[in-house]
């Protein structure tokens, strides 16, 4: 009885109304998961400009983003001092504007240079750009670029060297010796703007951990942390994280719970005229439902079958949304200075949008058969 009603709830639309509703939903879904990647990519960002990659204990000052932050260098050589195992990574971040455009300039070491190409001149005002900034900025290799910085009064003529395909946000980034860095950030060269420290295993860090002054529980948490250094009275204060991006996002008087609850809220208004869609699917099912109930069907047989049909609509759309994230998701992207971030969507993500949407078009389903009894 039910597989010959839902067959009677489809067949009572053409296939252009079915198509209708698949290419609404789909489009009301891809709203929705653009907007929980996006704010997912946002808050993420400072984590990706880093670089961690699963693992790394950061080293940072008290500062809104890592763009700001400035680490004694003197610090990190003494924590480092007598540990073995241990791999540091300097950074020097800076802003730049060039070409109307702003931009970010990473100082790097000279190892970390070469690697990223290694037929860099060995100069100090010879930096490499990634290939999409270049093309972004009509680029050349020879170009002699002048950067403005905020940070010091005098424009920095450089030349680019070098253009390269760089992965993740490297590739609309100038990267530069993190000597020539210090000049544009106007920072002396005893500090860094954040150290990175890898270790093979997590005993590495626990040597370091003890320096630090850090309590056993914090331990686990140095495989991938954000070690915040402030002073407070002339004392060194000291905090760990291990939420990279909560930590400095909370400087702007923001939380992880607050960003995360307004992005879930604004997903579910853009889909809460699912249960709208849900209601005039039984309108149109209205003449098949007379005809169904005519022959005796029950109405728990009807609210199934319309259910099974809304389902197939649900999944069809968040499936065809998964599809168009995967393969054309930096057309919905976002520019933050001069990185475009692309909707980082999680499973969870799609499973909330598909159990919301679910739940919206069976109420609505309901509330017109509700109605339709009465």
């Amino acid at each position: 009885m039910l597989l010959a009603s839902f067959r009677t709830t489809v067949k009572s639309f053409s296939i252009i109304t079915h198509s209708s509703f698949v290419v609404l939903l789909t489009l009301l879904a891809l709203v929705s998961l653009s907007i929980l990647g996006l704010f997912t990519s946002l808050y993420s960002f400072y984590d990706n400009l880093l670089l961690i990659n699963g693992d790394g204990l950061v080293i940072s000052s008290y500062a809104v983003s890592p763009l700001t932050s400035m680490v004694s260098k003197t610090y990190v050589k003494d924590l480092v001092s007598g540990v073995e195992g241990v791999s540091v990574e300097p950074l020097v971040f800076s802003l730049v504007y060039v070409k109307n455009r702003t931009v970010v300039v990473r100082g790097v070491e000279e190892a970390a240079l070469s690697s990223f190409h290694q037929g860099l001149r060995n100069s100090s005002y010879c930096v490499l750009v990634g290939e999409g900034l270049a093309r972004e900025l009509n680029l050349s290799e020879g170009e002699v670029l002048t950067l403005y910085s905020p940070f010091i009064k005098e424009s920095v003529i450089v030349s680019v060297c070098g253009i390269k395909y760089l992965p993740s946000l490297l590739n609309y980034e100038i990267i530069v010796s993190i000597e020539l860095s210090r000049i544009i950030r106007g920072m002396s060269e005893d500090y860094y703007s954040v150290v990175i420290l890898r270790a093979s295993n997590l005993s590495v860090l626990s040597n370091i951990s003890v320096k630090v002054g850090l309590t056993p529980e914090d331990i686990t948490l140095l495989r991938k942390a954000l070690l915040v250094l402030s002073q407070q009275d002339g004392v060194l204060a000291r905090k760990l994280y291990s939420d990279i991006p909560e930590a400095y996002v909370a400087r702007m008087g923001l939380h992880k719970d607050l960003i995360f609850t307004l992005s879930y809220t604004i997903a579910a208004l853009v889909i809460i005229s699912d249960s709208l869609i849900g209601e005039y699917v039984f309108r149109l099912s209205r003449r098949s439902i007379d005809v169904l109930r005519f022959l005796g069907v029950s109405k728990k047989v009807v609210f199934v079958a319309l259910a099974l049909q809304t389902l197939t609509y649900v999944v069809v759309a968040v499936f065809a949304v998964f599809i168009l994230l995967r393969c054309f998701g930096g057309l919905v992207g976002l520019k933050v200075l001069s990185h475009y971030v692309s909707p980082q969507v999680s499973v969870h993500d799609f499973l909330f949008v598909l159990s919301s949407k679910t739940f919206l078009l069976l109420a609505g389903v309901l509330w017109g058969l509700k109605k339709y009894e009465e």
